[in-house]
């Protein structure tokens, strides 16, 4: 299921555009990185309306600790 929800987030990304989840948002911005919101989407094959969000600057490199 994580991979058939993994390709339809890929497939509404724009391009030079990385869209994640909900969940995924919220580990990586406890690591430092940024994300704008893209709101509420449907995705072909899978229940109800996800939350998706867009990495602010993909060029950034892993921020690190401290």
């Amino acid at each position: 299921m994580t991979v058939h929800e993994t390709a339809r987030i890929l497939g509404a990304a724009g391009e030079d555009e990385i869209l994640v989840s909900e969940l995924t948002r919220a580990l990586a911005e406890a690591a430092g990185f940024t994300f704008e919101d893209r709101g509420f989407r449907a995705l072909k094959g899978l229940d109800g309306d996800w939350r998706l969000a867009a990495l602010t600057d993909p060029e950034k490199t892993h921020p690190g600790p401290g």
